[in-house]
């Protein structure tokens, strides 16, 4: 090694540089930083536990990803239901629900 050189670069059995450059070095210090920015505890993630509705709604979409909402407005033989992004839904006449007006 020779003074004014490039840094020396310690290789490892893999035959990998274990010597990061300055930029990888701080771009972990950026992550760390994110990370402590962020309140740690059950009460900051925990502001909606009170609200059944919420946690219902979160339930649901978390064990039913293809749920639709019934539109409980009006009265008739097959109920309408919306799918995401208000795309109407039907019923299959075979299925066990076809026959039930109200849900």
């Amino acid at each position: 090694y020779q003074a004014g050189s490039a840094p020396l670069q310690v290789e490892a059995a893999a035959g990998h540089a274990t010597q990061q450059p300055d930029a990888s070095l701080k771009g972990q210090a950026a992550v760390k930083a994110l990370m402590r920015s962020r309140p740690i505890g059950g009460a900051y993630y925990n502001v909606h536990a009170d609200s059944l509705p919420c946690l219902r709604a979160v339930l649901c979409a978390g064990l039913y990803p293809n749920v639709v909402r019934s539109d409980e407005s009006e009265e008739r033989r097959t109920p309408r239901f919306e799918g995401p992004g208000g795309a109407s839904v039907a019923l299959h006449p075979s299925t066990a629900n076809a026959d039930i007006a109200k849900f």
